[in-house]
């Protein structure tokens, strides 16, 4: 199983200007589990991750299973929401956010 984070890049201030350079920062949960179900009613807890602040690209690995439905329960953000500035009134929220998921047999 793979889990891509989202990122989020520094905000533009005007239009058709590049941005001022910044850190990219991933908006990942840092505590989280993995779950999975055959019924959508009973859910399996199979991973469990916690203490992960920056890596982009979880990859868990654990016994098969048999499942039609796979979900992720976030327990605690990652990223702390940026200040409101002047230049930046209206800041771009900073929940995680899942970019992509592989499951694979």
């Amino acid at each position: 199983m793979s889990i891509t984070w989202g990122r989020l890049w520094p905000g533009r201030t005007t239009p058709n200007v590049h941005p001022a350079p910044g850190a990219v920062k991933t908006l990942r949960a840092s505590r989280y589990v993995l779950q999975v179900s055959a019924n959508h009613r009973r859910w399996r807890t199979v991973a469990q991750v916690s203490g992960v602040t920056r890596r982009l690209r979880d990859v868990l690995r654990f016994p098969p299973v048999s499942a039609r439905w796979i979900r992720i329960r976030m327990t605690w953000g990652g990223v702390r929401p940026p200040k409101t500035t002047k230049d930046n009134p209206n800041p771009p929220p900073t929940t995680p956010m899942v970019e992509e998921l592989i499951a694979t047999p």
